[in-house]
């Protein structure tokens, strides 16, 4: 509206100039001319203003719409990658069962050097069952399930998951659990993943520090349980300090950080009714995690309970069903003795072949398999065959998997995870067995 009057006005005084002679009006004119190129440069600046201003918020949009879209990618990225791992962690675990097993019973079978050979074996192979648990956790990310956890433990296998990645850079770690630490009502995994980002964020930032050095420590706290980490990395600056938790908000480089790992840590936290909080000073950076405890936890005092080991059914008729030879070959072997029946199956629809003209006291089968998966078999079981779908036992190697929790749930039927222990197995089908009365005449 200014830019237009201004312009009337300098139009208007160039015309009066033109077409009269009267000094007066001369000098009228030239006033006003003047006046309007005044208003006509105020004008244009404020003009101006706004539209730098405008561009300034246009070039900020668009700065946040490509740093939406690389975050989107990101994400992209890591769902993409947790797919791999679910399906990598998958197979390694079916590898991983007969390593276990077959330990276990040459640990059983030796003495001596032989023995604790095959003992490291078997450690070994547990560690890296460990770390394809950890695999399934982040490709197929499970619902939570709060129950009491034992702090302690959940502490120390954390810690074990990322010792060695600790190590070969140099950093010193080391433990202070309180001797009288309550269990913490939690979901386990959503914890693991809290522990598992802050020691990650805390062996980053003392990448360039020399003697580097992180302790976590853990102790009652009225009805919490507190939980911290401290490093001595360099402190973080107290101008950042308030936003770490912002989703989306890093300090590392391009591609090495998404900006979301303190802000889910913050989410889950939050959302098990904790706190978590962070303090930084030069020589220790330290975050506190507070959950509550969970009620009458092994804090109490209780007599010992002495374990026996699991004893092998006798006198039953099963049928193994699994795509892996090798573990339908542990299955037969540890059965085989105290008089029991042991068939087997490849898949699904060999089963049902089986099934068709025989019975069983308890049929064992793994979930995900070609031809025909476990679950069909179970249904199919159910079916027509309604007595034995008190008898089946689930075995599977991805546990974590959608299909595969929603099968457990709604069926009420027990499993065991893939790679498992000898001990397990026998343990979960003495339970099966001994429930139901024996088919065998």
């Amino acid at each position: 509206m200014q830019y237009n009057v201004a312009v009337l006005f300098i139009f208007g005084g160039a015309l009066v100039l033109f077409l009269t002679q009267t000094p007066w009006l001369h000098q009228a004119a030239l006033t006003a001319i003047l006046i309007a190129l005044v208003v006509f440069g105020v004008t244009v600046n404020r003009q101006t203003d706004r539209t730098m201003q405008a561009a300034r918020r246009l070039r900020e949009e668009i700065a946040r719409q490509k740093n939406l879209e690389a975050h989107l990618i990101q994400t992209e990225k890591l769902s993409a990658i947790g797919r791999l791992s679910a399906g990598v962690a998958h197979e390694l675990n079916n590898a991983l069962t007969p390593i276990i097993a077959y330990s276990e019973i040459l640990e059983e079978q030796t003495e001596g050097k032989a023995r604790e050979s095959v003992g490291r074996i078997r450690q070994a192979a547990g560690r890296a069952r460990q770390i394809v648990d950890s695999l399934l956790r982040f490709g197929r990310p499970t619902p939570p399930i709060r129950a009491s956890v034992d702090t302690a433990k959940l502490v120390e296998e954390t810690m074990a998951m990322v010792r060695y990645s600790f190590t070969t850079r140099g950093i010193d770690v080391s433990a202070d659990l309180a001797p009288d630490l309550p269990p913490v009502f939690a979901d386990a995994t959503q914890i693991e993943q809290v522990l598992l980002n802050l020691l990650n964020n805390a062996r980053d930032a003392m990448d360039k520090t020399p003697s580097p050095h992180l302790t976590i420590r853990a102790a009652p706290k009225g009805a919490c349980v507190r939980i911290e980490l401290a490093n001595n990395g360099p402190p973080i600056p107290p101008e950042i300090l308030p936003r770490i938790f912002d989703p989306f908000f890093t300090t590392k480089e391009v591609g090495r950080g998404t900006g979301l790992g303190l802000a889910l840590t913050y989410g889950i936290i939050r959302d098990h009714g904790g706190t978590i909080r962070a303090a930084s000073r030069p020589g220790e950076t330290v975050f506190s995690i507070e959950l509550p405890a969970a009620a009458g936890g092994p804090c109490s005092e209780s007599a010992p309970v002495a374990e026996s080991s699991p004893q092998i059914p006798r006198n039953a008729r099963i049928l193994a069903v699994d795509d892996e030879a090798v573990i339908l070959d542990i299955i037969r072997d540890t059965f085989s003795a105290n008089g029991n029946e042991v068939r087997t199956a490849a898949s699904g629809r060999e089963a049902i072949d089986i099934l068709g003209t025989e019975d069983f006291d308890l049929v064992l089968s793994d979930i995900k398999m070609p031809d025909m998966s476990g679950i069909e078999l179970y249904d199919w079981i159910r079916e027509s065959r309604p007595y034995l779908a008190r008898r089946v036992l689930f075995i599977t190697g991805d546990v974590v998997d959608v299909t595969t929790q929603d099968l457990l749930s709604v069926s009420g039927r027990p499993y065991i995870a893939k790679p498992f222990r000898i001990a397990e197995l026998i343990q979960k089908a003495q339970e099966i067995v001994s429930a139901e009365p024996t088919l065998r005449a």
